[in-house]
This record gives structure tokens, C-alpha cells and sequence, in this order.
């Protein structure tokens, strides 16, 4: 049975439905903005400070995908660079959104 890869030989990450399941816990302005499940996953690359090419390889879309999911992002936020972005993550307030965890 012939099996299913990318051009690089790896298969693609497998679509989720909702929030992906290792998204990691961001400030509540970024998760309460109906962000959808693959602006979860780049807004927590752009968030480590990665860029475009990262981005595109590691989620295996082209670089106008990642600018689009970037602009939908920054939209929802209302942040207009990269620098706003990673602004707003380094300056949430640590939280309890209700299930005793806190958030970043």
C-alpha cells in the first residue's frame, strides 16, 4: 500500500477541529478573538518570534497563506506588526479563567 508524504517525505500535520491540542495558553484577548484552529497554531509561532519561512515549513502552507492567517491575526487583535503582537503577549496579565489554571 503506497503511503501519503509531502514533498519532503513527511506527511502533513493531520487537520484538528477546534483549538489544537498543544496550543499553549495565551493571554485571553488572543484565544476570546475567534481565532481559528490554524491562526492558533501561527499566532503561537509568530508569537516565539518565528518568521514567515519558519512558519511555512513547520505548517507545511505557502508563505501567502502564513501572511494571510498573519493579517486575519493581527485584525482579530488589533495589532498592526509584530512587534505589537509579541507586545500584547509579553505584557497579559496572568489570569484564572475559570478552570484553576492560570493563564499568560
Amino acid at each position: 500500500m503506497p503511503s501519503r508524504t509531502s514533498g519532503r517525505g513527511r506527511l502533513p500535520p493531520t487537520p484538528s477541529k477546534g483549538r489544537p491540542p498543544a496550543a499553549p495558553r495565551w493571554p485571553r484577548t488572543a484565544c476570546s478573538e475567534d481565532l481559528s484552529a490554524r491562526e492558533i497554531e501561527v499566532f503561537d509561532l509568530l508569537a516565539k518570534g518565528r518568521g514567515t519561512a519558519y512558519i511555512q515549513d513547520k505548517l507545511y502552507i505557502s508563505p501567502h497563506t502564513v501572511k494571510s492567517h498573519t493579517y486575519k491575526i493581527y485584525r482579530k487583535l488589533g495589532v498592526s506588526s509584530r512587534e505589537e503582537l509579541l507586545t500584547l503577549v509579553e505584557n497579559a496579565p496572568i489570569g484564572d479563567d475559570g478552570d484553576g489554571a492560570e493563564t499568560i
